[in-house]
């Protein structure tokens, strides 16, 4: 693809299947810092699980199991992810005072639509404070993995009041289900950089937003045996999303 094409387009480059994922495959997929070379903003999981990636600013971070937030080292393998370079320079428009995830994703939804993007990928950066917040991490596991759905079982949740952070985001159109999970995800990552996970709840919060769309979409398969043995077909959404604790999201 040609540079200002790509540049352009800017595509969402992804690292694995939201399927693979579902059914325990958590072997390394790529390295953090190839996944670094696609783009300065992320979401995604390590091998074995072991927390929640969130990439801000270029820069990795690893929601720990222990509600802390570590920088994640180049060499560190991951498992899945979604990576993309974000527009900075896109319109900054305020969220309104909203009280839940469902109260963001409708005002994000409201903007997608001014992109005219109904069927391309979008990603999103949400700053702010935010009245109570609730985010979960997961341990790291061993072979043989267990599937998403019962490793979250045991998921870590922690809850901070009036929390001053960034939440970053994608969406996933609903034709990608499988590859991806359709509707929008979140992460979390606080000002200070010591505190983050994936987003289950928050309360009230007032968020300076951005939103980029991505017109090209990279996906990037594992290439070990157990990946290649998954079924992949199986319609997995519905365990996938209380896996991760969300609400489907309305088919469109």
């Amino acid at each position: 693809m040609p540079l200002e094409e790509e540049t352009t387009k800017r595509p969402v480059w992804q690292a694995s299947t939201l399927n693979a994922l579902a059914l325990g495959h958590f072997d390394a997929t790529c390295t953090a810092f190839e996944a670094l070379r696609h783009g300065d903003v992320g979401l995604g999981s390590f091998e074995g699980l072991g927390g929640e990636m969130v990439v801000l600013n270029g820069v990795a971070y690893n929601g720990a199991p222990d509600g802390t937030a570590r920088l994640v080292a180049q060499y560190e393998p991951v498992s899945f992810c979604m990576m993309a370079p974000f527009d900075h320079y896109a319109p900054v428009f305020l969220s309104g005072p909203v009280d839940s995830v469902d109260g963001l994703v409708a005002v994000l939804e409201q903007r997608r639509e001014v992109t005219k993007g109904r069927n391309a990928l979008h990603s999103c950066i949400a700053t702010g404070t935010v009245s109570h917040l609730r985010v979960r991490s997961v341990d790291r596991f061993s072979r043989p993995y267990p599937r998403l759905s019962d490793a979250t079982e045991g998921q870590h949740v922690f809850e901070r009041e009036r929390i001053d952070g960034t939440i970053v985001g994608f969406r996933v159109p609903g034709y990608l289900s499988g590859v991806g999970l359709p509707g929008w995800h979140f992460h979390f990552i606080d000002e200070h950089r010591r505190f983050g996970g994936h987003v289950i709840a928050f309360g009230q919060a007032s968020l300076a937003c951005q939103i980029t769309r991505h017109d090209a979409y990279e996906l990037s398969l594992p290439e070990d045996r157990s990946f290649s043995e998954l079924s992949l077909a199986s319609d997995l959404v519905e365990e996938t999303l209380r896996a991760e604790g969300m609400t489907p999201p309305r088919t469109r």
